[in-house]
């Protein structure tokens, strides 16, 4: 009898740990999983571009945090009010979300009440600038999709699958002002690094052009002692040439750290707008369902 309870007792556990394991295991999706850093198309013809730059989820407290990076291959600039998010998820979940547009055409989106279980979500990026290069192009064309990425319109659509890897128990939840003020806290101490870098050039620019007045000091000296002209004129021409570069590039290094300067109180006015509530930032929306 007690054989038999034994028995009766490991099939009822194993049986609640393989209920457990199908609970706790992320379920696949029929959906392939989008790449990140790999810049996909807004459109069939268009020259604006999104890449998916970073993914995670915290599975204990039912939160997604990806991250987006918004560029033109022809360099033209693109307005972050002409960026939509579209989120789908599959199942039911009463999942919300929030797209917070960052530092050059950064946004990060937040889905938020995303349970486990949740399979996969789609996130589409829509531009809604007009890409006037392509007015007159052949629209009829189809353009190519990437496996896991579909694109149409003026838009490109990311799958993100539930699996282990994608499970971030320590990532920590901000408010939108928290990840708007970090990111420009960021960008203010990237063109600080970069004034830096710029006057420690400022400074070997200098350098070199005493270097080459002297030079030319010298060569006008050696001129008077030789019967070859022609080099002399040669050493005093090219220490003059390098001394005009040097100068040209003290020049350009000054005007690149007063525009890094103007940025840098740009981004401290925004901070203060950020936090006084005078920038507006965008509303939750509710998800779509993937089917």
């Amino acid at each position: 009898m007690a054989q038999k309870l034994l028995v009766s007792g490991t099939l009822l556990f194993i049986m609640v740990g393989l209920l457990l394991g199908t609970m706790i295991v992320p379920r696949a999706s029929r959906y392939a999983d989008s790449k990140l850093n790999s810049d996909q198309a807004m459109g069939d013809n268009a020259s604006a571009q999104v890449r998916m730059t970073s993914k995670a989820y915290n599975a204990e407290k039912d939160f997604m945090v990806v991250d987006f990076r918004v560029s033109d291959s022809n360099g033209s600039p693109i307005s972050e009010k002409n960026i939509r998010f579209e989120v789908k998820t599959m199942g039911r979940q009463a999942v919300t979300y929030q797209a917070v547009p960052l530092v050059d055409n950064n946004f990060i989106v937040v889905l938020s009440g995303l349970k486990p279980g949740f399979q996969a979500v789609q996130l589409t990026v829509l531009n809604k600038q007009v890409d006037t290069s392509t007015l007159n192009a052949d629209s009829t064309s189809a353009s190519d999709s990437s496996e896991g990425t579909t694109s149409g319109g003026n838009s490109a659509s990311f799958i993100i699958n539930e699996k282990q890897s994608l499970i971030n128990n320590k990532l920590t939840k901000k408010t939108q002002k928290q990840y708007v003020i970090y990111d420009l806290n960021g960008a203010i101490q990237k063109n600080e690094k970069k004034i830096k870098n710029l006057r420690a050039n400022i400074k070997a620019y200098q350098a070199q052009a005493i270097t080459d007045q002297s030079e030319m000091k010298q060569a006008k000296k050696d001129a008077q002692y030789t019967v070859n002209q022609d080099n002399a004129s040669d050493k005093i021409s090219s220490a003059q040439s390098d001394y005009q570069q040097q100068q040209d590039n003290i020049k350009e290094a000054q005007k690149s750290i007063q525009r890094k300067q103007k940025q840098i109180k740009l981004y401290q006015k925004e901070i203060r707008d950020v936090r006084s509530g005078k920038y507006k930032l965008p509303n939750s929306f509710q998800t779509g369902r993937l089917k």
